[in-house]
């Protein structure tokens, strides 16, 4: 009794010194506080502007330099870093060849160009943006539609180009290195209120352009994302989900164009939702999709008169093939609780035979 009752008063002797010693520690005075608080939050918003400025920089740069070297009538050009290395260029070059014979009436001007990550930056600034490996501008000049998608690689001091967005161009075959920019060669400029619905960021769902047999198993996205989850709950009947599939907020436009930023060079993440628009085409064809793409109608109106059914009810059809069949609200699978329950009695049986051999 006695023993405990010391190791109680060493606890209570302990933890009102520990006490003590945290009111010793000096506070920083409140006004003070605030004071670093506005010192952080100004250096922050110098620097988000500062890399917003570069950003706005090297844009006007690469397309005042690139623009100029699309095709003067429709087709496909390519220009790529002479520090890229030859294997690389010869692959990028044949997917191009092969992507660009499919298109057999271009009606719009692309190009693909592969330059140095530090092409158009300012001097002054020495930092980048994070985000894209990979840029695109698209619009309508003198001598008509264009779409240009632009790829970046750093160079090593060897000289060669390397970038982690360039490792994957082995696998550029199953998604396509033009891109969006494949609907801009093949059907023109889209609609007035078409191309203000692109590049708000419907071009997201226009990614992957091309047949989605393409696309193998193991190119399964790690997680989903937010489209991903809209279309399982409008396959599940929430038709509100359905239309903000399609819904984005308007973004003031750069460079008198659209300037879209996409996620890793020249490569498919997984997501379905990238096939979309690819997918109606090959669903509905090339007459038809034309008749979409070049609709001056919002992009539901134009899609419901192009294809005679209305998105929604089209992207539920569609995600059952992708997705499955889906259900709202939590729950588990049954080939879950199937599992589930073999494990249960597997363990009731080795825990039943254990108390048997106990007992004898």
């Amino acid at each position: 009794m006695a023993s405990g009752m010391k190791w109680l008063a060493v606890v209570l002797g302990g933890s009102v010194l520990m006490s003590a010693m945290a009111r010793t520690v000096p506070d920083v005075p409140v006004h003070e506080r605030r004071g670093l608080d506005e010192l952080t939050r100004r250096a922050r918003a110098n620097m988000t502007a500062m890399l917003a400025a570069d950003r706005a920089y090297r844009e006007h740069a690469r397309a005042d330099s690139l623009l100029p070297l699309l095709p003067s009538s429709p087709g496909v050009a390519v220009q790529l870093s002479p520090a890229l290395e030859g294997a690389a260029r010869d692959t990028l070059n044949a997917f191009i060849a092969r992507e660009a014979a499919a298109i057999d009436r271009p009606r719009g001007r692309a190009g693909v160009f592969l330059i140095e990550d530090t092409f158009g930056g300012h001097p002054a600034v020495s930092l980048r943006a994070n985000g894209a490996s990979r840029e695109m501008y698209t619009g309508v000049d003198s001598a008509g539609a264009y779409c240009a998608m632009v790829g970046t690689g750093r160079v090593g001091n060897n000289g060669s180009m390397f970038s982690d967005g360039y490792q994957h161009l082995r696998r550029s075959h199953r998604a396509g290195v033009l891109g969006p920019c494949t609907f801009v060669a093949r059907y023109g400029a889209p609609g007035a209120r078409m191309s203000h619905w692109l590049s708000a960021g419907g071009y997201t769902l226009a990614e992957v352009p091309g047949p989605a047999a393409n696309i193998e198993a193991d190119d399964a996205p790690m997680f989903w994302t937010s489209a991903d989850l809209m279309i399982r709950g409008c396959i599940a009947g929430r038709a509100d989900l359905c239309d903000r599939i399609v819904s984005f907020e308007p973004q003031p436009g750069r460079l008198g164009a659209a300037t879209m930023h996409l996620p890793l060079s020249y490569t498919f993440t997984g997501a379905a939702h990238r096939m979309l628009l690819s997918e109606a085409e090959a669903a509905f064809g090339h007459d038809r999709f034309a008749q979409f793409w070049t609709s001056d109608a919002d992009m539901p109106v134009a899609f419901a008169s192009a294809f005679g059914i209305e998105f929604g009810e089209w992207v539920r059809e569609w995600g059952r093939g992708r997705y499955g069949e889906q259900a709202l609200g939590p729950g588990v699978g049954a080939a879950s609780v199937l599992l589930s329950l073999l494990t249960v009695l597997g363990l009731a049986a080795v825990a039943t035979a254990v108390s048997v051999r106990r007992r004898i």
